[in-house]
């Protein structure tokens, strides 16, 4: 028989959500590229503490998300009543763990307080933004804040604790990841409703096709700042990288003007669509930044 606490972590991390989990992670790794591209010297052993950090806070965060949504509510005769204080309990361990990290990071000389105010927002952001309230206003900002947070708020932090002023290559990757961030959580609380059968009430509201135009919108415009930055740096991996999102993009528009015709499988080709172009995007400027 299995123990108690190994069926808990199983049940946790069944629920556990890889892409959110590792959203942060590239998130720092952008912001670090920038000042490697800068030709700033880098501090590893303060990288690898932040990324600690953080790490442990997303991970504290899915696990209290887990309690609120699995466990919260004490269910009568339940085979394992221990459960809902153990999760509780594993939530409040994890973000225990996030102090050591985050203690060493303020041992740091080189730390700022403007740097330490950054980190605060957006470890604030990660924490809070899966308890925001379900209705639709609350969804709109919580889109926001997980878009805000990863493109720009995160980075920056690494920025300012480098001592590297915001740059036209900070600017450009922070717009284009906050569009790119902000049109795939939309369409994923359309795939949500329609594919999942969960709830979302800004789909419910706005309606499905009037968000998927929306979506359409967003990224088009994001594509367009990629392809203004192409102008002002014509090198051959912003071109690769500009014609490689373009192309996902045609697919995308192409694969929207006929989802009447499609259906749910239409949609669920349009959202890992939307996924690669999200992904093409980040390890786009991973590649840009720390290998050409």
């Amino acid at each position: 028989m299995k123990l108690p606490v190994i069926r808990l972590l199983q049940k946790v991390f069944s629920k556990f959500n890889l892409f959110e989990f590792i959203l942060p992670m590239l998130s720092i790794s952008i912001g670090i590229g920038i000042v490697f591209r800068s030709s700033f010297k880098i501090e590893v052993s303060l990288l690898i503490q932040m990324i600690l950090f953080l790490t442990f806070l997303e991970i504290g965060s899915q696990v209290f998300l887990f309690h609120c949504q699995e466990l919260a509510v004490a269910v009568p005769n339940s085979k394992f009543p221990g459960e809902r204080n153990a999760s509780l309990i594993l939530a409040i361990l994890f973000y225990g763990l996030s102090i050591l990290p985050f203690s060493q990071i303020l041992q740091d000389s080189k730390v700022s307080p403007a740097s330490l105010v950054l980190l605060a927002i957006s470890s604030f952001i990660l924490i809070i933004w899966r308890n925001i309230e379900e209705s639709a206003i609350n969804q709109i900002i919580r889109i926001f804040l997980i878009s805000f947070n990863y493109s720009f708020l995160i980075p920056l932090t690494q920025l300012v604790f480098f001592r590297l002023n915001v740059n036209l290559l900070f600017i450009t990757i922070s717009q284009v990841l906050f569009l790119f961030l902000l049109g795939f959580m939309v369409l994923r609380e359309i795939v949500r409703i329609e594919i999942k059968k969960e709830k979302s009430r800004i789909v419910q509201v706005i309606g499905t096709i009037p968000l998927l135009r929306i979506v359409n919108v967003i990224l088009i415009i994001g594509s367009g700042l990629l392809g203004i930055y192409l102008l002002r740096n014509p090198r051959t991996e912003v071109i690769v990288h500009v014609f490689l999102t373009f192309g996902f993009l045609f697919l995308l528009l192409n694969q929207t003007s006929h989802l009447n015709r499609n259906g749910k499988n239409g949609l669920i080709t349009l959202y890992r669509i939307t996924s690669a172009l999200l992904v093409a995007q980040f390890a786009g400027w991973l590649l840009l930044l720390w290998t050409l």
